[in-house]
């Protein structure tokens, strides 16, 4: 965006400014089968690379309840990170619509601070180069509104989304 090459980008968290099209709720996730959210002394963390904001929420969130952890697996892909949970190695934060039905979603009453909602923002070229690319942006902005109405519903509900 700064050198002029795109037109539009859709970000989470990366970058400031644009227009929040989406907000999605995080959670931790464990292992349904090792459970290692419930193991005793330091809890065990899987993240991404350093100026990933998931990972920056996940430490500012135990430090700030007093929770003991450690580091214990680094990925720059969420299916790497989501390897180490289902092994049972480690926990992590996702947002819910990435969350699959074999992991466990645990909150406050497991002992886990509240986390912060993803803000995916819609940030766009000073001019809009063609018509087709209005049009297009239009499309994506109606999608991301169809998505949260959907996921809210669903919540709301009580069930998982997983898209």
């Amino acid at each position: 965006m700064d050198q002029a090459e795109l037109d539009f980008a859709i970000c989470t968290e990366i970058r400031e400014g644009g227009s929040v099209v989406f907000q999605e709720p995080m959670f931790w996730i464990s292992s349904a089968k090792h459970k290692q959210h419930e193991s005793q002394g330091q809890l065990p963390l899987a993240v991404s690379y350093e100026r990933c904001p998931y990972r920056r929420w996940a430490i500012e969130s135990l430090e700030s309840a007093g929770r003991d952890f450690r580091i214990n697996y680094n990925s720059p892909t969420s299916t790497g990170i989501m390897a180490a949970v289902r092994v049972g190695f480690s926990v992590e934060i996702l947002g819910v619509t990435y969350i699959p039905d074999d992991l466990l979603i645990i909150g406050e009453s497991e002992g886990f601070p509240q986390l912060p909602k993803a803000s995916i923002t819609l940030h766009r070229a000073p001019v809009p180069s063609s018509p087709l690319l209005l049009a297009f942006e239009k499309i994506i902005l109606d999608v991301f509104s169809e998505v949260g109405i959907e996921l809210r519903e669903q919540l709301e509900a009580g069930n998982r989304v997983c898209f």
